[in-house]
């Protein structure tokens, strides 16, 4: 379990039929590759079965609307039958060199025996809502299973290697005791 910072949310239970962006996109407000320095995830949670294989893409732009997306990220295709109610799938934010100022998720479903086309344009409208979206769900809190549901956010992941902390009292140890 994690808490989730609202600001970083990009769907929350958002219900994918069609190939769509996700509800939230950032503005981080200047072009920049935001690609470099610390590793950054976007973690999708499925909240239902789908009916559809479903690929999730981590784009960019340098126009509000994304009507030039930059990928920044993907999940590769994963099976309907691999999308169950709990399951996480994490799609790191890779460094491009390309600048870009949006950022949001775009879902990508397809029908078994169908060729996912990485680069479909979603269907309605083309632009995220840099609004924040509401509260996330309290750690430990259930939520109802949603047909073809899921939510995300990104999420930073912290090195553990080369972290050393001393126990209390730790030098009035002896090998005898």
């Amino acid at each position: 379990m994690a808490i989730v910072d609202s600001q970083s949310i990009l769907s929350d239970r958002q219900v994918v039929t069609d190939v769509t962006y996700s509800q939230h996109g950032f503005d981080w407000g200047t072009n920049a590759d935001y690609g470099t320095g610390k590793p950054i995830y976007l973690a999708v949670t499925i909240h239902g079965a789908f009916a559809k294989n479903l690929r999730i893409q981590l784009v960019g732009s340098d126009e509000a609307d994304i009507t030039n997306p930059i990928v920044l990220g993907d999940s590769g295709l994963y099976k309907k039958a691999e999308l169950t109610a709990g399951k996480t799938i994490y799609v790191q934010l890779v460094q491009t060199n390309k600048k870009y100022r949006y950022m949001c998720a775009r879902y990508i479903p397809s029908a078994e025996g169908t060729a996912e086309d990485p680069n479909a344009v979603p269907t309605g409208t083309s632009a995220c809502d840099c609004a924040p979206l509401g509260r996330p769900p309290k750690v430990g809190e259930k939520q109802a299973e949603l047909a073809n549901g899921l939510s995300a956010c990104l999420v930073l992941v912290a090195p553990t290697e080369g972290v050393y902390y001393k126990y209390a009292n730790q030098e009035k140890l002896t090998a005898g005791v």
